[in-house]
């Protein structure tokens, strides 16, 4: 993961050279809406079509986590964990 950033080892010379720099905080925060109709992430649509038949009956009645990642590179883009699904 990232370390380095956040310790006095930190080669942020590039921002500024007044004064050495260290990341003291990150924050992420992602959201990934999903519905009969499709998926929202981050403002992004996706719709999945499967011509000529039925989408499968999928239940999302208890605790999952879901992976989307990149089919080339097989990296994981976004990892979350849902605790309660049926909360809305």
């Amino acid at each position: 993961g990232i370390t380095r950033v956040f310790s006095n080892g930190a080669e942020l010379s590039g921002i500024t050279e007044d004064a050495p720099l260290k990341v003291s905080q990150a924050v992420h925060k992602a959201v990934l809406t999903m519905d009969e109709t499709g998926t929202e992430a981050a403002g992004a649509m996706f719709l999945e079509i499967m011509p000529m038949s039925l989408p499968p009956d999928v239940f999302f009645n208890r605790p999952f986590l879901i992976a989307i990642f990149d089919n080339q590179t097989k990296i994981i883009l976004f990892l979350g964990k849902v605790v309660n699904p049926t909360q809305a």
